[in-house]
């Protein structure tokens, strides 16, 4: 895909990818995700798989079956889990996997929980990174949960920010520059308002704008606020 080459082709700026063939691993290895992620890979990239939780409806026996597939076929950098509840009954699971994820990779691999708004800081226990924000742009400007206290005691590179619809490289900047301010070290924006808006990069110029943005230092005058 055309995608990968320009997300390899963006290290370091772009330093970690999500592989998602089918809500998970699928039910066989892919030999075109196996050339992609070597070469995301050799390029300085982590590479994480997709894992669903949706939303503790999950059983078990399919985390375990996913978990295993993704380490049987790919070799990766960890596992990205989506849907994730924001009660405490998830975090036994989420504990589960972390441990699973780091006995598998000698204790090298990332976990990153995506519940996709504020939660308990009990999570945090359960993950490398914790995504505790996805949201359109309008949200994200507007009306954007204020964040637990506890969230920045916590380093940046903790936390990530997903922005979607967001339609102009001015408002683009302007996410990078709120997502420092709401200490979130990881962040991806992108134009698409598609149902999956992750399955396509924002058009070229806007992308480029994205790159250069996301890697200047966190003055709001040079990230275009407005």
């Amino acid at each position: 895909s055309p995608y990968w080459q320009t997300l390899v082709a963006s290290a370091p700026a772009v330093s970690l990818i999500v592989v998602d063939p089918a809500d998970g691993p699928g039910v066989r290895c892919d030999p075109n995700y196996t050339t992609a992620i070597a070469t995301a890979r050799s390029a300085g990239v982590t590479v994480l798989g997709y894992l669903t939780l949706a939303y503790a409806r999950q059983s078990w026996t399919q985390i375990t079956s996913d978990l295993q597939k993704w380490s049987d076929w790919y070799v990766l950098d960890g596992i990205f889990v989506d849907e994730v509840p924001t009660g405490a009954d998830g975090i036994p699971v989420c504990l589960e996997i972390y441990s699973d994820v780091k006995r598998r990779t000698g204790g090298s691999g990332k976990v990153v929980l995506n519940p996709g708004t504020q939660t308990r800081e009990d999570y945090m226990r359960a993950c490398d990174v914790l995504v505790n924000c996805e949201a359109t742009w309008a949200t994200y400007r507007s009306s954007y949960p204020p964040a637990p206290a506890w969230v920045h005691s916590y380093p940046s590179e903790r936390f990530w920010h997903l922005v979607h619809a967001c339609p102009t490289e001015r408002e683009m900047r302007m996410v990078l520059w709120l997502a420092r301010t709401r200490n979130a070290g990881w962040v991806y924006v992108t134009s698409s308002t598609d149902i999956n808006a992750y399955a396509v990069l924002p058009a070229d110029e806007y992308w480029k704008s994205e790159l250069e943005y996301a890697t200047r230092p966190g003055d709001p005058r040079r990230l275009g606020r407005v």
